[in-house]
C-alpha cells in the first residue's frame, strides 16, 4: 500500500460517521412525523451526539 492510499483509508471512519449522522437525522425526522418519541429516539440522538463529538476531535 502506498502513502496516498493510507491517507484515504484514514478518512474512511470519518466518512462512515458522516453518513451515519445523515441517516440518523433522516430517521429522527421520520420518527417526528410519525409521532414517535420514546427511548429509541433518545438512543438515536445519543448516538448522533457521540458521532458529532468524534468528528470534532
Amino acid at each position: 500500500m502506498d502513502a496516498s492510499n493510507q491517507g484515504e483509508i484514514c478518512l474512511l471512519p470519518q466518512l462512515a460517521n458522516k453518513h451515519k449522522l445523515k441517516l440518523y437525522r433522516c430517521c429522527l425526522e421520520e420518527f417526528r412525523q410519525l409521532g414517535y418519541w420514546d427511548q429509541y429516539v433518545q438512543q438515536v440522538q445519543d448516538e448522533m451526539h457521540r458521532l458529532q463529538a468524534l468528528a470534532e476531535e
